[in-house]
């Protein structure tokens, strides 16, 4: 790696450390629930860093057509944080999620506060961003989502009407 890229990025490499990774509803506005699908943490150039996260497009545990079920850590690796309601939920289900950018199912955040988390291991003075899928439900307006590494927010992003894909700056773990 060139001098020029150490100064501007950091070493890479560091030690690896268990940090827990964030999701949550942050507005009030509308009907209060907004979609996240295929959640993929990256490295400074953006490319994907595979098996860092478990179950990142939320689909399992399997809904079938038309099902929901609250997230479980048992089932879906994902811990439900804070007010409201996370939501496994299948395309063709009750909250008009379909078209879902990957494949059948997608993650339901309804309420503020509404969250989930999940244990995740990254190296210590490396920088990463984090690559997802978001909407609000139709009706919505202004709904917004904050992604958080240990307690400290990495990125906010306000959920359109319609699927759309969004990349955080990079964010450094200590």
């Amino acid at each position: 790696m060139s001098r020029r890229r150490l100064l501007l990025f950091g070493s890479m490499g560091g030690p690896t450390k268990a940090v827990t990774l964030a999701l949550i509803n942050q507005e009030y506005p509308g009907d209060h629930s907004i979609f996240v699908d295929q959640l993929e943490i990256l490295d400074v150039a953006g490319n994907v860093m595979p098996g860092i996260l478990a179950n990142s497009g939320f689909e399992y545990p399997v809904q079938g057509q038309g099902g929901m079920a609250l997230a479980d850590p048992a089932t879906s690796n994902w811990t439900p944080t804070g007010v409201g309601n996370a939501i496994i939920h299948d395309q063709f289900g009750p909250f008009g999620t379909y078209p879902i950018p990957q494949p059948n199912q997608c993650l339901v955040l309804q309420l503020a506060g509404a969250g989930v988390s999940q244990t995740i291991l990254l190296s210590s003075g490396t920088y990463y961003r984090i690559r997802f899928w978001i909407r609000q439900r139709y009706g919505g307006a202004g709904l917004q989502i904050a992604f958080f590494i240990d307690g400290v927010e990495v990125h906010r992003e306000s959920g359109p009407n319609a699927w759309t894909q969004y990349t955080s700056l990079p964010f450094l773990i200590s």
